[in-house]
């Protein structure tokens, strides 16, 4: 008895018309991203490589060069990092997030400051 049942329940589901999904358009890729002059903290050796310039591509650093010898392609967005200092993003393990209902205005503003920090990754103690 429990196997013919199973078998009216597939013959129904295969005679119920399919719908498809709607299917969302992709989105163009941004730009390429070309920062010229920069310093760059290399977090492997913890040096300073001054004058270098870096493309990224679809949000990862895809080349690295010296600023003198490493030029932006025809499509790339320039951003001048002469002076700036670029370094991975640092990783907070222990952070303390705002409540839930203390606010949307709140959570941009503690979020704001572990950014404007360099620290991109927060591990919530909640």
């Amino acid at each position: 008895m429990p196997n013919s049942f199973i078998l009216i329940a597939l013959l129904s589901l295969a005679s119920a018309p399919v719908v498809p999904a709607p299917v969302a358009k992709p989105s163009p890729a941004p730009a390429p991203l070309f920062v010229r002059g920069v310093t760059i903290l290399d977090a492997q050796t913890g040096h300073l490589e001054p004058f270098r310039s870096l493309r990224v591509v679809e949000g990862l650093v895809s080349e690295v060069g010296s600023a003198a010898d490493f030029h932006p392609g025809e499509d790339d967005t320039i951003l001048e990092g002469y002076g700036a200092i670029l370094s991975p993003g640092l990783a907070e393990m222990h952070g303390h997030l705002p409540n839930e209902g203390e606010g949307v205005d709140y959570e941009k503003d503690v979020m704001f400051l572990y950014l404007s920090q360099g620290i991109t990754t927060v591990r919530g103690m909640l």
